[in-house]
């Protein structure tokens, strides 16, 4: 115990020793060479990720729009109560069949309750959720096992496959399973990119750049509201196809950039590989100068960190309810996840 201490009173130390030195270093990262390189690949690596779960989000919501998506003869084909357009027609007005000079009435559709479009499109999204309920007990322990760089890699290649089989859906079915593995994907590259760009960025940029990954969310549901409002009035199937193969591209540009962006120093120091660590942070942070003070500084903040972390994880997973405090924290972490989430967005999609 009076080891774990030790630990953690030099790891605040180091903390407080890089911030000291950061103080000193005025130097912008666009005057850096090999920090800008850096930047110009993390960028388009990491970034895509939490892009892509945003136009994931936002895409059902424009389809909702799309007749040929809402007709018999694509997706809800096999679905016993297939929602027609006129579920958001006013009630009792004439059903319009027509979504284009080449659109097949579904003359076997009738009236139904506007809660049948409501729970059909529930259901195609609430799959993705599934998927990444799925995903949640094996995304830490791959993250941590193969590195982040690997787990965005592995969440990339699943998100294409998802998007392919999403794109070229003939029933119910396919596309359903589609969206469970878009949703298993998902997990992984956020997961791995967000602790890559923790990691591996200079410190006085990690808040800024953490913070435009999370705001890349709302970019990718722009995104994905502009271009299905731009295939909207396609009276064909490739009105929603386009949205749904253009959900691919950021995770082709992860997997093209992802090989020219070094791992994550921190988990090289947790599986023994200290020197590529050291050497990742003198060529990003220092522009190769072996002696520089922060990086110096840096290392040994990893290490001492890495150090209590894995003095941590010896802890039993009941000590988190044993004591009144520890069960009060555990709820609050627990809440704020659901809480976020839980603020009326489907009210508003649905």
């Amino acid at each position: 115990m009076a080891f774990a201490r030790q630990t953690d009173v030099d790891a605040v130390a180091s903390q407080s020793e890089v911030k000291r030195l950061l103080d000193l270093d005025t130097t912008p990262w666009y005057k850096r060479p090999n920090l800008r390189m850096l930047y110009l690949t993390l960028i388009p690596a990491a970034l895509g990720c939490e892009m892509t779960s945003g136009y994931d989000g936002s895409i059902l919501n424009g389809l909702q729009a799309v007749g040929p998506w809402l007709t018999c003869r694509y997706i809800t084909r096999g679905y016993a109560n297939a929602p027609d357009k006129y579920v958001l027609a006013v009630p009792g007005a004439e059903p319009e069949l027509s979504f284009g000079s080449s659109a097949t009435p579904c003359t076997h559709l009738t009236h139904r309750p506007r809660a049948s479009l409501v729970s059909f499109v529930l259901i195609q999204d609430v799959e993705q959720s599934i998927g990444a309920v799925l995903a949640l007990p094996i995304v830490p322990y791959v993250n941590d096992r193969v590195g982040r760089k690997h787990s965005i890699t592995i969440g990339s290649a699943i998100i294409v496959v998802g998007v392919i089989l999403q794109t070229a859906s003939q029933n119910f079915a396919m596309f359903f399973v589609a969206r469970i593995i878009l949703g298993i994907g998902i997990p992984f590259c956020i997961g791995g990119a967000s602790q890559l760009i923790a990691e591996l960025t200079f410190p006085r940029h990690s808040a800024v750049l953490n913070g435009l990954f999370n705001e890349s969310w709302y970019a990718g549901a722009i995104i994905a509201a502009g271009v299905t409002l731009g295939t909207f009035s396609r009276p064909d199937d490739w009105s929603w196809r386009i949205p749904s193969l253009l959900q691919m591209l950021p995770s082709l540009l992860q997997l093209t950039f992802i090989w020219f962006v070094p791992e994550s120093p921190r988990w090289l120091v947790s599986r023994d590989r200290s020197d590529e660590a050291f050497d990742i942070l003198v060529k990003y942070h220092a522009e190769g100068d072996r002696n520089s003070a922060l990086v110096h500084a840096e290392f040994a903040e990893i290490q001492h960190t890495v150090r209590a972390e894995m003095l941590s994880s010896k802890r039993r997973w009941a000590e988190l309810l044993q004591t009144p405090g520890n069960r009060k924290r555990t709820f609050i972490a627990a809440c704020v996840g659901l809480f976020s989430q839980w603020s009326g967005n489907g009210l508003v999609s649905y």
